[in-house]
């Protein structure tokens, strides 16, 4: 079967949509460095992810495939569930074996153009992850780093996320008073930690408020935004990414409607932290005029307010 470009690029798009896979990745990634406790829940996350991407492939593939590989699709399905489970139930190993039985991973890499869903990798990563619990603890986190590796490439190539959120934890060390600087970058990636697993549920930000100019306009302004992710810069500052989503409110307003969306960015991170509030710079990405995630249009900090650029 060939795969229309067209029918590739929906899929591929219809996916990227379905999930906020950088967010998930983040949560897995943030119980990983939590340590030996969180490896089988860190474990779990990483498996998550891969059998959400294989689910939604088998959907969006169904839709385009012939009569003659549907049919083949659904005999795999009722032979690996006997009949009792729908494909929303299926689990990774489940899923692993579907694809394999009706020729998904060969249509997934015409779809996409890359072979990085092997097969043999994935029932490697569903195999530890079944029987994780017979590793000592240094086999464990080397395995548990190679599936984050392996899931995180994953989702590079098929465009899910823009890049690796772990590149941003990479601090250049001092040549000078290493030891030092080691424990206070230590400190401040525990900080780091903490705030993006209590971002989980409060990356979202809404402002309206009322404005009255005296020139006969009154109304409401709206806003709203997302925080992307929160990384450690070379000055140790926090580098809040904040996507701008709608501005609703006069050109001439929109200064002040970027203003309170940081304040309120810093408000949510300090309410984590304290002791994180004069350390923050939050970074603007504004989609609306055709800023992209590595150009920001804006920055904001507690002492230079808002900064366009």
């Amino acid at each position: 079967m060939t795969v229309k470009q067209q029918d590739a690029i929906r899929i591929l798009g219809n996916i990227r949509k379905a999930s906020n896979w950088e967010n998930d990745l983040v949560s897995a990634n943030d119980l990983f460095h939590l340590g030996p406790k969180k490896f089988e829940d860190a474990v779990k996350r990483y498996g998550k992810i891969l059998e959400v991407l294989l689910r939604l492939l088998y959907k969006e593939i169904s839709m385009i495939v012939p009569p003659n590989q549907k049919q083949t699709m659904v005999l795999a399905e009722n032979k690996i569930s006997e009949g009792k489970k729908a494909i929303g139930n299926f689990g990774l190993g489940q899923l692993i074996a579907l694809f394999s039985k009706s020729g998904l991973f060969n249509l997934t890499k015409k779809c996409s153009g890359f072979d990085t869903l092997d097969p043999a990798e994935l029932n490697k990563i569903n195999s530890f992850r079944i029987d994780q619990t017979h590793y000592f603890e240094d086999i464990v986190r080397s395995q548990v780093d190679e599936i984050k590796k392996y899931t995180t490439g994953v989702l590079l190539q098929f465009g899910l996320i823009t890049r690796d959120p772990e590149k941003v934890l990479e601090i250049q060390k001092e040549a000078k008073e290493p030891d030092v600087r080691q424990q206070r970058m230590e400190g401040m990636q525990h900080v780091l930690r903490k705030i993006r697993l209590e971002l989980i549920e409060k990356e979202k930000i809404e402002l309206n408020y009322p404005l009255d100019r005296g020139d006969g306009w009154y109304g409401d302004v709206q806003t709203k935004a997302e925080i992307l992710g929160v990384c450690i810069g070379k000055d140790e500052t926090f580098t809040v990414f904040v996507r701008v989503l709608e501005v609703l409110a006069p050109i001439d307003e929109e200064e002040d409607a970027y203003q309170s969306l940081g304040a309120r960015a810093a408000e949510i991170i300090a309410d984590i932290v304290p002791e994180t509030k004069e350390k923050l710079r939050i970074l603007f990405f504004d989609e609306r005029n055709g800023s992209r995630f590595e150009s920001a249009c804006a920055y904001w900090t507690i002492k230079e307010g808002l900064i366009f650029l």
